[in-house]
């Protein structure tokens, strides 16, 4: 319980909270281990490398759609929860690259809960 990981091949339609197609690889690779782990509940996490309100939004709106793709897969909408951390952990403080600020915003799961 507690273990936090990134997902940094979902990604998202530029500037959208839509999933983008090549992250189904990696949500069927989630629903998968949640399918095998019957007894593990997972917190579904948005991260944005922002630190609006908008930014909050939108990265709850993002692990929202993650959540959706979830449980329209079949995936019992008990065993998951959603958060939006907005800019609160960022990979990097000060992002100097397109590839660091894209970086600070990812998707990451929490296992919550274990039996």
């Amino acid at each position: 319980i507690g273990l936090e990981t990134a997902l940094p091949a979902i990604e998202f339609m530029p500037g959208t909270e839509d999933l983008y197609f090549t992250s189904v690889p990696a949500l069927e690779a989630l629903r998968a281990f949640i399918e095998v782990n019957p007894t593990v509940s997972v917190a579904i996490i948005g991260h944005e490398g922002e630190g609006t309100t908008e930014q909050h939004r939108t990265s709850r709106n993002r692990a929202r759609a993650v959540f959706e793709y979830l449980v329209s897969s079949g995936v019992n909408a008990n065993r998951l929860s959603v958060e939006g951390r907005g800019s609160a952990q960022r990979l990097y403080p000060q992002p100097t690259t397109p590839e660091e600020a894209e970086a600070n915003r990812r998707i990451s799961i929490r296992v919550t809960n274990y039996r």
